[in-house]
């Protein structure tokens, strides 16, 4: 751990290199906010846009790259539990997917 001068440097340097401070605060807070398990996710690394396709393309890649995932019945639950709308495809589902899914399972 670094010593409170050292932060203090950290700081100042950050502040010097005109870095926004609010926007790392806020993108620290959502890493933080994030399951344990997505760093064993197979999808770490992969090319985001693989989950957000445009309209009309394909969704195979993402969800053959789902197929064989680690954490998938983690993702699945995610999906499945979290409030709100949730873009993209998570566990091998899209939106879509996803709400047929809850449907057949009410």
């Amino acid at each position: 751990m670094a010593e409170p001068f050292e932060d203090d440097l950290a700081l100042y340097r950050a502040l010097a290199a005109g870095i926004d401070l609010v926007a790392l605060d806020q993108a620290l807070a959502t890493l933080l906010a994030r399951p344990a398990w997505q760093a064993a996710a197979a999808c770490r690394h992969a090319d985001p846009a693989l989950f957000f396709p445009a309209r009309g393309e394909s969704t195979d890649a993402a969800k053959a790259l789902c197929a064989r995932c680690p954490v998938f019945d983690q993702c699945d639950h995610y999906a499945a539990t979290i409030e709100g709308p949730l873009q993209g495809i998570w566990a091998g589902l899209s939106p879509r997917g996803r709400r047929r899914a809850a449907r057949q399972a009410a």
